[in-house]
């Protein structure tokens, strides 16, 4: 009994070990990727050198003390490598950031999505919240014509309600068709119908539209990352904060829901009230992602995936890791997709994605289908 307990023992502090090892590594792939990625210049024709791009840095930090106090002596302290080269560090760095943060949240809500319908496969792109996202853009420049192009307020409204009101109709459709109850498998089917109809429907309005709406609901589907400026910065960042707290509170309970309903009841946690509030606040994240990055849904089914193996299934681990691998993914791509719209022209960071998610996406399909047969 007590060689049991030892050998039980000796594996969790393996375990633990692996896992702390694996974390430290993606956290200097992290550090390295963003580091290179704000050397790299925007329109991909080069890097610019680690040491200017820390002097840009620390000037516009320089910059902002002396403005926060006061002090016009601090001004003449920042200095920079040229003018051309702190303002392309400086629109690097918020870009950056933005990407981290999109990458990051996308994968940590594809992992909540993964979790409460205990389906490897389930994703906000299968279950029609980005088909939704697709749908309130364009009502939003149906609507509001050449004035969409200031009215920020308004664009969010438009996505935000759309995404959330296509997960309830796929909730609601799912748990008719599963008498009442909750069937996964159902609802990850009824959202693939309803995705259809709603891509069949953004199609035909697209071949009715004038040019001038064409192009701009393209430009907003698409996302540009160097667009995320001023109330869209504000608002993205709030959505973070709204959405990621809830998550991270319930992220021991969405562990539990992972099994079954009997076992949650039987610890005392209400499975219907968490998938909602859960769904909610992920869904209100995704559509933060997409709005600003185009179509990059896949991260939220693919990088869940790689965690899962890395780490394992404990949500515990998964909040962290999923955010930091996501944010290492997004920022590859944006960077390779920078170095490519130099050679091709502009190519949304959302082509490349899916680009490398397709095969990865049929690697996961083979693998279940492997696991059911030795099940």
């Amino acid at each position: 009994m007590q060689s049991g307990l030892d050998l039980f023992h000796k594996n969790m502090i393996k375990d633990r070990r692996k896992t702390i090892v694996i974390f430290l590594v993606s956290l200097l792939i992290l550090v390295l990727v963003f580091g290179i990625s704000v050397c790299h210049r925007t329109d991909g024709t080069g890097f610019i050198s680690p040491e200017n791009a820390i002097k840009n840095i620390l000037s516009a930090i320089t910059h902002k003390l002396a403005g926060i106090t006061k002090n016009p002596a601090g001004y003449s302290m920042g200095e920079y490598s040229s003018y051309t080269d702190y303002q392309e560090t400086m629109d690097n760095l918020n870009s950056v950031f933005i990407t981290m943060a999109a990458g990051g949240i996308l994968a940590l809500s594809g992992a909540v999505y993964q979790n409460v319908f205990r389906n490897p496969l389930a994703a906000p792109t299968m279950l029609g919240v980005a088909s939704g996202i697709n749908a309130g853009l364009l009502l939003f420049v149906l609507h509001y014509s050449s004035a969409a192009l200031i009215m920020q307020k308004e664009r969010y409204l438009y996505t935000y309600s759309c995404a959330l009101g296509m997960l309830a109709l796929v909730l609601a459709a799912g748990k008719l068709a599963g008498k009442r109850k909750f069937a996964a498998n159902d609802m990850l089917l009824v959202g693939v119908v309803i995705t259809q109809l709603v891509s069949i429907v953004i199609t035909y309005f697209q071949f009715n539209m004038s040019l001038e709406n064409l192009e701009m609901f393209q430009n907003f589907s698409m996302g540009r990352l160097t667009s995320i400026t001023g109330m869209s910065r504000v608002i993205f960042v709030s959505i973070i904060v709204v959405g990621i707290i809830p998550i991270y509170l319930l992220r021991y309970s969405l562990n539990v829901i992972s099994f079954s309903d009997e076992d949650a009841y039987t610890m005392g946690i209400h499975t219907g009230i968490l998938r909602i509030v859960v769904l909610v606040f992920a869904t209100l994240l995704v559509t933060a992602s997409i709005i600003h990055c185009g179509s990059i849904g896949v991260i939220s089914m693919i990088v869940p995936y790689i965690t899962r193996y890395l780490y394992g299934s404990d949500f515990r681990k998964m909040f962290y890791s999923c955010f930091i691998m996501g944010a290492i993914m997004l920022l590859i791509c944006r960077d390779i997709t920078n170095a490519l719209s130099a050679v091709f022209g502009f190519i949304p960071v959302g082509i490349f994605v899916s680009l490398i998610g397709s095969p990865v996406f049929f690697c996961m399909l083979v693998n279940a289908r492997r696991v059911e047969n030795d099940t």
